[in-house]
């Protein structure tokens, strides 16, 4: 078994509800569940990205997709946070929240990275340019 393997298999203990494959799959069944808007159902099935693994929280009191990537093995690169920042932005409107964990080789959540000033980064920086 692989670190990046390892490291999977202890969130997934930490979190029953975690899964590692078919996020897209989850994704559009829980839009076209709750009515989301056409441009969020878009963005969905533009976003190419595969994360290592995902949870989502659905109830009345939390709307969630919750996103982990390993680090140790996969560093997230510019163009895949790039991507999830436009995610988050379309699920925002709908009033989901999107988080992205960093993940080290044990399992451990080492940042969460804030996917609205990341978005906003890029915003600022195309106005500049």
């Amino acid at each position: 078994m692989v670190i990046h393997e390892i490291a999977i298999d202890t969130l997934m203990l930490k979190y029953p509800t975690m899964l590692k494959n078919k996020f897209k799959k989850k994704l559009n069944k829980i839009l076209l569940k709750n009515d989301f808007s056409a441009d969020v159902l878009g963005a969905v099935n533009r976003f190419n990205r595969r994360p290592d693994c995902f949870r989502v929280c659905e109830n009345k009191y939390c709307k969630a997709i919750h996103v982990y990537e390993v680090e140790d093995s996969n560093k997230i690169s510019d163009y895949k946070m790039t991507d999830y920042a436009w995610l988050w932005f379309d699920l925002d409107g709908d009033y989901w929240d999107l988080f992205l964990y960093s993940v080290n080789r044990y399992g451990k959540i080492t940042d969460e990275i804030n996917l609205c000033s990341y978005y906003y980064n890029i915003l600022n920086r195309r106005m500049a340019s």
